[in-house]
């Protein structure tokens, strides 16, 4: 268990530090060359972010086992003065 769970930290530093090095060389590349070789240099870092992204699993798809997203609205069968924003309540020009 402890040498998988080390496998993954390792995996996770390393695929910022390839993105964040990519990104740094991007920028001494915009600062020294310019031109072309900083937009090679950013297509780098760019595709150096890749397993970053897919290791962290930025963007999740329908498929992904995780967590079950949970309404925050509060459900009520009767409409009260806290739960229905469009009851009895008008604003009107003499409130202010």
């Amino acid at each position: 268990m402890t040498k998988y769970m080390i496998k993954q930290v390792g995996k996770g530093i390393g695929s910022v530090a390839l993105a964040l090095a990519a990104f740094v060389w991007a920028a001494y590349a915009f600062r020294a060359f310019g031109g072309w070789v900083f937009g090679l240099s950013f297509l780098f870092a760019i595709v150096c972010s890749i397993p970053m992204v897919l290791f962290f699993n930025l963007f999740p798809g329908e498929n992904t086992a995780g967590r079950k997203s949970r309404s925050h609205k509060v459900h009520s069968d009767k409409a009260d003065q806290f739960t229905d924003m469009f009851g009895t309540f008008y604003r009107d020009d003499k409130d202010d």
